[in-house]
């Protein structure tokens, strides 16, 4: 026979077990989702500009600045602009997702910390009432005639 009931502790712990696995499974889904959507942006972005690179080109050729036996510096600079907004683009895109998923993992990281504090809580007011308990059976003893 036990003197303490323990369950309300076993059932804190238990519940903010719970609480934190649920919490968990949405991050990784959110997670999952924004790499996902970061990926289609990606594909997006490669498609649009594979779509304006021939107008370009064509572009440069009705102006005479590109084609055979045509060396424009016009036509270079403009190329060079066009691939370094690319990358410029793509790069900032990919941070943006990058952040995205570092704040998800933060997230994760505190909510596993909150997670472990509350544990932690729970074991120590489990520990003090047992003291608690142990301490006034103490107290009784000499009434008990041991």
């Amino acid at each position: 026979m036990s003197l303490i009931d323990l369950s309300p502790y076993t059932r804190a712990r238990r519940t903010a077990t719970n609480a934190y696995a649920a919490d968990s499974a949405m991050r990784a889904y959110a997670r999952l989702l924004s790499q996902q959507r970061g990926a289609r942006q990606i594909t997006d972005l490669n498609k649009q500009y594979a779509d304006q690179t021939p107008r370009l080109m064509a572009s440069y050729g009705q102006r005479n600045l590109a084609g055979p036996n045509i060396s424009s510096g016009i036509y270079s600079r403009g190329l060079q602009d066009f691939a370094a907004k690319q990358y410029s683009d793509a790069n900032s895109l990919q941070s943006r997702i990058n952040e995205q998923l570092q704040k998800i993992d933060l997230q994760q990281t505190r909510a596993r910390e909150s997670w472990q504090n509350r544990l932690a809580d729970i074991e120590m007011q489990k520990q003090a009432k047992i003291a608690q308990t142990a301490a006034q059976i103490n107290r009784m003893k000499p009434l008990m005639g041991g």
